[in-house]
């Protein structure tokens, strides 16, 4: 499992209801709305599915940018822990 997380500014606060649905109906999670920002977490089994997903919420209407803070590597959910 790859798990991506950023935000997206939106062109005005009116749009921020109909990004989120938009969201919501692809699976993303929308943990939080400040102003036009709304924060985005997104979990896909392969890096080509999260950055098909990342790439496509550009062309949501209303949205302005889209910007990525943390993708996880392959494979970091597999095995043990690393201990330090």
């Amino acid at each position: 499992m790859i798990i991506a997380s950023g935000y997206i500014v939106a062109e005005n606060v009116e749009k921020i209801s109909s990004i989120t649905n938009a969201l919501i109906e692809r699976g993303i999670e929308v943990p939080e709305i400040k102003d036009e920002k709304l924060i985005f977490l997104i979990e896909r089994n392969t890096e080509e599915e999260i950055t098909k997903e990342i790439n496509g919420l550009r062309y949501v209407d209303g949205v302005v940018s889209v910007q990525i803070s943390y993708i996880s590597l392959p494979g970091a959910d597999e095995g043990s822990d690393i201990e330090i």
